[in-house]
This record gives structure tokens, C-alpha cells and sequence, in this order.
């Protein structure tokens, strides 16, 4: 599937999707406890529902109720002693935590999956394994992986510095095995994640021992216990709505923990250390972000080694950026779903942004984003990535493999195009839309000439084309060839300001509107009169426009309140 996004500004409200890293760590606890666990706010993505598909293999029993699910186990002492293939889809967490799980088994397990986790590295688990009592052979350090079980506990050393998924993965299974463990790590990569590991283990009743993210001390015998427990949203899903309210118009996402352990919450301190307008609201149980334009974005510089998923979208925030932004820990950034470091300077190169790699820093170059075609690589946040910096390019871009971003965000395309949309139907509930929207409503409403001529005819009264809403699929069909929104221009009921006397000249009123609407627009267009006025020239006709129909706008808004 391709997805088209040409220049648009977005204007709206967004509920996070539910972080899938929480999610599958969620879904294996539960197998494991005995006893019903619900899981609320979880929406699906690939993985998670490859994880949910494990877990019925491995006997659970799962029933869905909107956004919760209810997973009824009997502990590990139920799990079915018996060879099997458990199929891990995408998921590079579900593959590594799981391989420690079925260690617990006697039975042989087959662990596999498909696409890239098929090249991703398995063989950093293996010699733990080993060391705890299983056997495991993997496909040249690859999967297919096969294992026998059962691990005892005792004593292993891991190497950390690749991925912390395997270590999350013993921290899951160990507690169940017969013996105490100890884990020595060294090297150890995104630390907070190990973070969320054994937040989660305490709330179904697992006590980890952890001595600097160095010593791991793990009790044998423990029981899992059955809860209710909270999906909080994903700050790496959010990651690219919120760059895109920072560059082109004003976002919202909700359901964003602010005090979670989350690694790629860190997107708030990137986004302040460029400049970017970012506003926090708190509310239970868990609370929101918005971002809103900025025309003074600058280069930044940002150590993402903890938060390796932030690439792309600091990548798409770099490219607005005034200057070179410099981002550390590209070499974390090999075994994803592509070679990321690589991709993002491959397609964001064939849209004007220079990028340059050297050892573990990447250096982004902002500029002007131009059309053109780019491919995700089958890479979710890639897709998101380029879709987020396309917002603001000079003409349509259009990505391939735009169904990647199923594996953690399959709603991305439609919360995306309700950002842009929200600016266009704003109009019919007495809000206030970006200026383009704007733009489109006062030329609907008062015919001005040389806005409504499209085409060789010269025909008037007609809105121009402007590629709105942003995001369109290649085989949309059913468009106006005029391009207007059919439903804006029906529903929209125009407005007729009556002529009003200036004591001052235009640029006084320039200044005045400006005012008005930065204290009623949240800044959503403000900038364009900013322009205006600091270089003192005399306000067009639209610009005037704009300024006297969002004051009619207004007033028409407060009286009906």
C-alpha cells in the first residue's frame, strides 16, 4: 500500500495507542499468573496480538471486551507440556522474552516468525540459556530457534549491549524456576526499559532484586498473581504527531503517562531543546501533551542511546530545524526493523534533507522538505517518520509500504488525517481552522477573483485545489475534480462581517488581528502575521480577510456561548 501526504497543517486531538512494549510484557505476566488478569487500554497492534496469540497457544484463555481483555491462566505448572511452534510475528520483544518462558517447559518449542525478526540476532540468549539448564539451537544465530527446557536458575552473564529485551525475558521467567538466579550484566542498553520490567513484575506480585542495572538477584519459586492492570499510551507511537504539532499546526495526544518509565518520553526534552512549544496537562489516569507550531525551531543536540526508537521522529523534527542536529547512538539502530541509520539517510535524502552518519552520530541538516517518492523499508516508524515531514514539503510525497506501521501503530494513517481534517471542519462548529482552511472558507464565501480561478477556464466562484485533507491513498476514488471538500462547502455557512472603520492604517490593524488571534488561535496561524509585521508591509487583501472573518468568527462564537 502507498500512502500520499502532501503540505498540510493539522489541528486536533489524538488518544495514543497503547504502548506495546507494556502491552506484551502485560499479556506474558498474565499467562504466567494463575487466576484471571485484565488488561484495560489496550488497543492492538501486530505484535501485540502476535503476543496474545502465544499466550492462547500456551493455554490461556482470552476474552476481549472493547479496549480490555481478559486473560484467564493457571500458572506455569498448567502450561502444556507438549512440542509446539509458537509463531512470534514481527516482534523482536515477543521472541526474546518468550524463549526464556517455554525454557521453563520440558517439551521442545519451535520459536520462529517472519519478515525481519527472521535476520534479527537470537543468539545472545542462547549461552544464558545454556548456563541455566536448557538447550537451544538457533539457525546461525538466527530463527528459527528450537529449545528444551527445563532451566533451573543459578548464575549467567549477559551481554547487554545489543538489546535488553533477553534480559527482560529471564527477569520474567526466572522467578518460576526452581532455584535462586543471579544475572551479571554488563554493556546494558535502554536501561529504562528494564525499568518497566520490573514495575510491571511488582504489580503481579514478582520481586526483583536490582543492584545498579548490574546485578540482577532473582528468588526461586515465586507466584505470578492475577490483577487489574492499566496499558499506558506509547510515547513512541506519539513520538511523530507531536513533532508534527511543533511544525505544522497544533496537536494534542492524550493518554500519555507524564511520570512514566517509558525510554521515549525523552521526546519532550528533544522537543524543548529545539524550541518547539510544549504544554503538559495532567489528569488520571494518565494524562496529555500538546505541541503547537513553532517558527523558530532550532538544531539540537541529543543522546538517544537509551531511546533508539526516537530516531526517526527526531530525525523529521531535525529537518525543520534551523542548523545541524546532532543525534547520538546510531549504531543502536542495525537490528530494527531495518537498518535505520542507513534508511532514514536514504529517503530522507530523496526528499532534500541531508543526513550524515559517522560511528554512533548522526548529523541532520534542516532545510526545505521536497516531494517525491520514498519507501518506509516495511519499517513502522519510518513510514510515520516520512509522513510526519511531509507536512511540510514543497509537493506530495508518497511512501511506500505504508501498511508497516501495523506492527505498533495501525491507526496512525486515520488519526493523521483527522489532524489534518480537524482544520477544515473547524469551520462548521464555529472554531477556529488553520489559515489555509481559513484561506479556503473566505474564498468559498466572498468569491475573491483571483483566488477562485482554477484551471485554463477562468471560471470563478470555485474553491482551488489544495490537496486537503493531507493524507490520501493512491486508489481514492470519487474526488471532486474541483477538489473541494464537499462537505465543508456544504455545510459551511458564510459570514459577512460588516464594514468596519480603522482608526489606524493597515499595518495597525495587521497588529491588532494579530493579537486577537494569537489569544484565540493558540498560534495555530499567528505566525503568518508575525511575518507580515516584521517586515512592515503593507497587509493584503487576504491577510486582511483573515483577520476581520475570524473577529466575525469570534463574536459570533461568544454570543452563542
Amino acid at each position: 500500500m502507498t500512502k500520499s501526504v502532501s503540505a498540510s497543517e493539522v489541528s486536533g486531538t489524538v488518544v495514543a495507542p497503547a504502548s506495546k512494549s507494556v502491552a506484551q510484557r502485560a499479556i506474558v505476566a498474565a499467562l504466567l499468573a494463575n487466576g484471571t488478569s485484565t488488561l484495560h487500554n489496550l488497543t492492538l497492534c501486530n505484535d501485540t496480538e502476535a503476543a496474545l496469540g502465544v499466550a492462547r497457544l500456551l493455554g490461556a484463555d482470552i476474552q476481549e471486551n472493547g479496549y480490555s481483555y481478559r486473560i484467564t491462566a493457571k500458572g506455569v505448572a498448567s502450561l502444556p507440556n507438549e512440542e509446539r511452534t509458537l509463531f512470534c510475528g514481527e516482534s523482536g520483544l515477543l521472541t526474546r522474552m518468550i524463549m526464556p518462558v517455554v525454557s521453563l517447559l520440558c517439551s521442545k518449542t519451535t520459536i520462529t516468525g517472519h519478515g525481519s525478526i527472521l535476520e534479527r540476532p537470537v543468539d545472545m540468549i542462547a549461552q544464558p540459556l545454556r548456563d541455566l539448564g536448557a538447550s537451544i539451537t538457533t539457525n546461525n544465530g538466527s530463527l528459527p530457534a528450537v529449545i528444551e527446557g527445563a532451566i533451573k536458575g543459578g548464575a549467567t552473564n549477559i551481554d547487554g549491549s545489543i538489546s535488553s529485551q533477553m534480559l527482560t525475558g529471564l527477569l520474567l521467567a526466572l522467578p518460576l524456576a526452581s532455584q535462586d538466579s543471579t544475572l551479571y550484566v554488563r554493556n546494558l542498553k535502554s536501561k529504562p526499559y528494564i525499568g518497566i520490567t520490573i514495575d510491571l513484575l511488582k504489580s503481579f506480585g514478582i520481586a526483583i532484586e536490582n543492584e545498579g542495572y548490574e546485578v540482577f538477584r532473582i528468588k526461586g519459586n515465586q507466584q505470578y498473581k492475577a490483577t487489574d492492570y492499566n496499558v499506558e499510551g506509547d510515547w513512541s507511537g506519539a513520538s511523530c504527531l507531536l513533532v508534527a504539532g511543533c511544525i505544522a499546526g497544533n496537536v494534542t495526544v492524550n493518554s500519555l503517562d507524564i511520570n512514566s518509565p517509558q525510554a521515549d518520553k525523552a521526546i519532550l526534552d528533544a522537543l524543548r531543546l529545539a524550541n518547539a512549544n510544549v504544554c503538559i496537562g495532567h489528569s488520571k489516569p494518565f494524562g496529555s501533551v500538546t505541541t503547537t507550531y513553532s517558527s523558530s525551531l532550532q538544531s539540537f543536540e541529543f543522546d538517544a542511546t537509551e531511546c533508539p526508537d526516537l530516531f526517526p521522529a527526531l530525525v523529521a523534527l531535525a529537518a525543520s530545524c534551523n542548523g545541524t542536529s546532532k543525534i547520538y547512538g546510531a549504531k543502536r539502530l542495525t537490528h530494527k526493523e531495518s537498518n535505520r541509520a542507513l534508511t532514514l539517510q536514504q529517503e530522507f535524502g530523496k526528499l532534500g534533507i541531508k543526513i550524515a552518519v559517522q560511528d554512533d552520530l548522526m548529523l541532520v541538516t534542516g532545510g526545505t522538505v521536497t516531494g517525491g517518492e520514498a519507501s518506509s523499508h516495511n519499517d513502522h516508524r519510518i513510514a510515520m517518520a516520512l509522513a510526519t515531514a511531509a507536512l511540510k514539503a514543497t509537493g506530495k510525497v508518497t511512501i511506500s509500504q505504508a501498511e508497516s506501521v501495523s506492527k505498533s501503530y495501525p491507526q496512525f494513517w486515520d488519526d493523521l488525517q483527522h489532524s489534518v481534517a480537524q482544520c477544515g471542519n473547524a469551520l462548521k462548529h464555529g472554531l477556529f481552522p488553520c489559515g489555509k482552511c481559513l484561506d479556503r472558507y473566505i474564498a468559498f464565501n466572498y468569491r475573491v477573483q483571483d483566488r477562485c480561478r482554477i484551471g485554463s477556464d477562468g471560471e470563478k466562484g470555485r474553491v482551488p485545489h489544495v490537496e486537503h485533507p493531507g493524507v490520501a491513498e493512491d486508489d481514492v476514488q470519487g474526488q471532486r475534480e474541483d477538489g473541494v471538500d464537499a462537505d465543508l462547502v456544504q455545510d459551511a455557512q458564510p459570514v459577512r462581517p460588516q464594514p468596519q472603520g480603522r482608526e489606524g492604517g493597515e499595518d495597525e490593524d495587521a497588529e491588532e488581528g494579530e493579537d486577537f488571534l494569537r489569544a484565540r488561535t493558540h498560534a495555530l496561524f499567528s505566525h503568518s502575521f508575525s511575518a507580515t509585521r516584521s517586515r512592515r508591509r503593507p497587509v493584503g487583501r487576504m491577510t486582511r480577510m483573515r483577520i476581520r472573518t475570524a473577529k466575525v468568527m469570534a463574536s459570533r462564537h461568544a454570543s452563542e456561548m
